[in-house]
């Protein structure tokens, strides 16, 4: 399904997340520390870190 990524030079665009899932590794708290605190800055405080995202958050 596709899914919604955020790109630290500020821009949103779609990603598939099997892709995805398929060619990366998850982060460690050092790779996505910075990512989080900038995205908090600019608005997102409702967010949650996952190893893998649970079905529901997926568009099939």
């Amino acid at each position: 399904g596709e899914i919604t990524s955020y790109m630290h030079v500020g821009q949103h665009g779609a990603a598939d997340y099997a892709g995805v899932i398929a060619m990366t590794r998850p982060a460690h708290e050092k790779e996505y520390r910075n990512p989080l605190s900038e995205l908090r800055a600019i608005g997102y405080d409702d967010l949650h870190i996952m190893r893998r995202a649970r079905p529901k958050f997926i568009n099939s």
